[in-house]
């Protein structure tokens, strides 16, 4: 069943969950989820099942190219469940349809995007680019 994260105790389950993903401070993580279930510009939609989590999305408006775009900020599915990323897509095109965002949902992924087109339509566009903040690191 996918639900809009609205209790923050099971804020924990979804960062046990990014750590599977992204190497990232479990604090910054778990506010950026704070601050995001109290902002209208922010969904966090989670899969969960017999009190399982097995998969959530987290999408934010954003700005881009002049206009509002739906930014998926993160997203992991276990992958023994892998249908659920077409429902929780979904529930990510309605809620931006209902935040009257007309054109755009994008995201990053370090991964190889032919599944990301095939599976879920989206298309290449543009390039990603990087760099330290402390030209002395690399």
């Amino acid at each position: 069943m996918i639900l809009e994260l609205d209790n923050i105790l099971l804020i924990p389950r979804i960062t046990e969950l990014m750590k599977e993903i992204l190497p990232v401070s479990v604090n910054t993580f778990e506010n950026m989820i704070v601050d995001a279930m109290a902002s209208k510009k922010a969904l966090i939609l989670i899969d969960k099942k017999d009190e399982e989590i097995r998969g959530f999305v987290f999408a934010t408006i954003e700005q881009m190219e002049a206009e509002d775009i739906v930014f998926i900020q993160i997203s992991y599915i276990r992958p023994e469940y892998p249908k659920i990323g077409f429902e929780l897509l979904a529930r990510v095109r309605t809620w931006a349809k209902k935040m009257e965002i007309k054109n755009w949902i994008y995201m990053i992924t370090p991964r190889d995007i032919k599944g990301f087109e095939k599976k879920y339509k989206f298309r290449f566009y543009g390039r990603l680019l990087r760099r330290r903040i402390d030209e002395t690191s690399n």
